[in-house]
């Protein structure tokens, strides 16, 4: 382990007086950010790795608190450790912190020694919608989560989803909190740079987007192997996934346009479900765009 005399003067710099306690109260109020309620009641959330905070400086978020350990400052690299410069300058609270006491905010086997706290996003179905079509689309499309509820299943969906071009993502009440630190891990920044909107009443909120004329594509066993012949670039989707052992609500499968299934060519009965959703997502954009 690195010892005090061995860091930079510049880093020393940085640093803010070092926490050494797990007792120190800001130290627990991290820790308590690890259960949905205290985040719910706090509208605050975790973010850590080097990767998640630079996605984070770099997307605009309202980042509360930043924790480092003394040998990440040391031996972060450019790009992190000027991210870490642009927060501080914008007079964010820095906290220095001693590995072991930061072993205990981690959630990882082997922490990087850098996290922070952050506001929740604005969440509101207006804001929602139009940020669903600031590129000046006017087709967007949306991935569906019928209470999908492991959270790096729901991480990796909304990951692809950012890759394959979808514009939004909407989850029922069920589905694992956006928050939980294994969604955000699974989604690499993907929560920064797609809105995801929670609602308590999904079947009212697919209605709505239907009345606004998004086509509905729903997985399931009784679908068919092939996509329609209607699917341009010229219509707004929505691809719903259901729970991972239940599969859709009758009354999400009652409101799709269509069924759809991916064929099994081997001997596998299904796939996991964020498996699934990549596939469809990727068959939709290019039947929709090439």
């Amino acid at each position: 382990m690195m010892s005090p005399a061995s860091i930079s003067l510049e880093t020393k710099m940085m640093a803010e007086e070092l926490i050494t306690s797990r007792q120190n109260a800001t130290v627990k109020n991290v820790i308590k950010l690890k259960q949905k309620k205290n985040r719910d009641r706090e509208g605050q959330f975790v973010l850590e790795g080097t990767k998640l905070f630079m996605e984070a400086e770099a997307w605009n978020v309202a980042i509360t608190a930043v924790f480092t350990t003394p040998q990440w400052l040391e031996g972060a690299g450019k790009a992190a450790m000027e991210a870490f410069k642009r927060v501080k300058d914008k007079r964010t609270p820095v906290f220095t912190v001693e590995a072991s006491v930061f072993e205990v905010m981690s959630s990882l086997r082997m922490p990087e020694g850098v996290l922070c706290t952050a506001h929740k996003f604005d969440a509101s179905e207006k804001l929602f919608e139009k940020k669903c079509k600031k590129s000046g689309k006017n087709y967007p499309t949306y991935v569906i989560l019928d209470d999908v509820q492991d959270p790096g299943n729901v991480g990796t969906i909304i990951r692809t989803a950012d890759a394959a071009g979808f514009d939004g993502i909407v989850c029922s009440s069920k589905t694992a909190d956006i928050y939980n630190e294994k969604v955000l891990r699974g989604a690499m920044g993907s929560v920064f740079h797609l809105p995801v909107l929670q609602v308590c009443d999904l079947e009212k909120t697919v209605l709505l987007l239907k009345e606004q004329g998004t086509r509905m594509i729903g997985t399931s066993l009784q679908g068919k192997t092939g996509l329609s012949d209607s699917l341009t670039a010229q219509t707004s989707v929505g691809v719903i996934l259901g729970n991972e052992s239940k599969g859709m609500s009758k009354g999400m499968a009652d409101l799709c346009d269509e069924l759809y299934k991916l064929p099994m060519y081997g001997h596998a009965e299904s796939l996991n479900v964020s498996v699934a959703a990549g596939i469809l997502m990727y068959d939709i954009a290019r039947t929709m765009h090439e």
